[in-house]
């Protein structure tokens, strides 16, 4: 619609900028008769009423525009009759199911402009410093592949401040003598909520520059974009579980990551039909590939069924081959694969996933937790620990993988208290190396009685105890360890065991 004018599209674009900026020019006929269309200085609006016949096509197009070709488009550019000045609201993404007429449709969007942080000392000798920050905090947010940065290279009035993206985050600096106070906040654009805050100060004479502004961007970055992040926090609080009838990619993507707080066989089951409607309708989206590769090895994992192993499989390869440089994809491959006993690639999958984003919390913690069931422990443990340390919110089940780092070193009552941090009651693991860890101490009384749940949760784990333990735990000698308590203690009750 656009294409084929030249006249219109510097039209467009000049009002846009020039309304972006915090000085921009003030629109009227005269400046956009000289800036856009090329008139001279001498331009006369009453005699050359180009700017009036083109600001009425300018209108009725971008309104063709958004009902015949906008597509994905979460900003919708208008300009009001009696006005060159354009206005910004937002898109709203409709479901494409049916609603009923009193249904709320709900708004996702996990876009997030960055506006440049903000020197607010007298003298700007020390400006590089704001600069440099600004950088790494730029590149710790592009790592987190699930949300989608915006930089803003400039000042923008508050009229257009909140159109640019779902959130925005803005900072400042103010240098004292050596003293430095950092203060960073991110905000709702739909409800001028404040979202998150923090403030930082440093000596600049007792500290490494490089180093205080890398720690902090990717300190930063891990409250806002990480899965447990304030951003991902909020998108998930605007959605219902229970009425998600959208196929909207982030939507579904955000539940899956709190069934991936509390995994459960009937959770898994739920949450594989909407992902599969999902890539249906989004067949090119990467991650939602990434997430049913999830589903299937996890639904392998409950049932020991093979055909979900397989597909867990092909969807990895498909995720990857539509974006290898994405943690999701290559972590959830990995663990597919980690399953299927190819062991050597698995690593190597799981190895690339951390290399992309080092820092994400969720991730790392998560390859932490595969290498403790790969044998790697000490490497592991370290990363999961880390994890833990900076998120309060990960997934108790990294605790399996601390439970065999102190099973492996004898280190029982160390054990036990990692198992009991399992409290997953839905979890066939979770009585498992309760069972495991107790009998290690002794405590005979309790290995039984976690026995018993261990027989109401999964009831059918002791007709392949080997296949259900070895379809996680790949290091032999852990997997051993772990069958040879539960033998004994499936004898001192008196059950059969195969």
């Amino acid at each position: 619609m656009f294409r084929n004018s030249d006249m219109l599209r510097n039209f467009l674009s000049f009002i846009v900028q020039e309304s972006l900026k915090e000085d921009g020019m003030a629109l009227k006929q005269y400046s956009i008769a000289i800036h856009a269309f090329g008139r001279n200085p001498d331009f006369d609006a009453t005699a050359d009423p180009i700017v009036r016949i083109q600001a009425g096509r300018l209108r009725r197009n971008l309104e063709l525009y958004y009902q015949d070709e906008a597509g994905d488009d979460t900003v919708v550019i208008s300009l009001p009759k009696g006005s060159y000045a354009p206005t910004f609201t937002y898109l709203e993404i409709k479901d494409s199911s049916n609603h009923s007429d009193g249904e709320k449709t709900t708004k996702v969007n996990n876009s997030l402009a960055v506006f440049p942080i903000k020197d607010l000392s007298s003298e700007r000798d020390q400006h590089y410093i704001v600069e440099g920050f600004n950088e790494e905090l730029l590149m710790e947010l592009t790592r987190y592949k699930e949300l989608q940065v915006i930089r803003v290279k400039e000042e923008v009035n508050d009229r257009t401040k909140n159109s640019l993206a779902r959130f925005s985050l803005e900072g400042s600096f103010r240098f004292s003598g050596k003293t430095v106070k950092i203060s960073i906040s991110v905000a709702d654009s739909y409800t001028n909520q404040l979202l998150w805050s923090t403030q930082e100060k440093f000596n600049i004479d007792d500290s490494d520059l490089i180093q205080v502004q890398e720690d902090l961007a990717t300190s930063v970055a891990q409250q806002i974009a990480d899965v447990s992040g304030v951003i991902f926090e909020k998108l998930f609080a605007d959605t219902n579980w229970e009425k998600t009838r959208s196929l909207q990619a982030y939507a579904i993507y955000m539940h899956f990551y709190k069934y991936n707080k509390n995994p459960t066989e009937k959770s898994a089951n739920d949450l594989l039909e909407k992902v599969t409607l999902l890539v249906k309708n989004e067949p090119d989206f990467a991650p939602g590939w990434a997430v049913l590769t999830n589903l299937y090895a996890d639904a392998y994992m409950f049932g020991l069924n093979r055909q979900f192993l397989d597909q867990a499989l092909s969807f990895g390869i498909k995720s990857i081959e539509l974006q290898a440089n994405n943690q999701v994809c290559q972590a959830y491959y990995a663990y597919a694969l980690l399953i299927n006993d190819q062991l050597d690639e698995a690593e190597i999958h799981f190895e690339k996933a951390l290399s992309l984003n080092p820092n994400a919390l969720y991730y790392s913690g998560a390859i932490g937790w595969a290498y403790c069931l790969l044998g790697k422990l000490d490497e592991g443990y370290s990363l999961i620990r880390k994890s833990m340390e900076r998120d309060f919110q990960y997934p108790k089940w990294f605790h399996m993988g601390t439970f065999l780092y102190h099973l492996n070193r004898g280190e029982y009552s160390k054990a036990l208290i990692e198992a009991n941090k399992l409290d997953k009651p839905d979890l066939y693991w979770s009585p498992l190396i309760k069972l495991v860890a107790c009998y290690k101490l002794s405590l005979l009384e309790q290995s039984d009685a976690h026995l018993n749940e261990l027989m109401e949760v999964k009831p059918n784990f002791f007709d392949h105890p080997k296949e259900y333990v070895k379809a996680l735990v790949k290091s032999e000698t852990l997997s051993v360890e772990i069958l040879s308590a539960v033998d004994a203690v499936v004898k001192a009750s008196e059950m059969s065991f195969p």
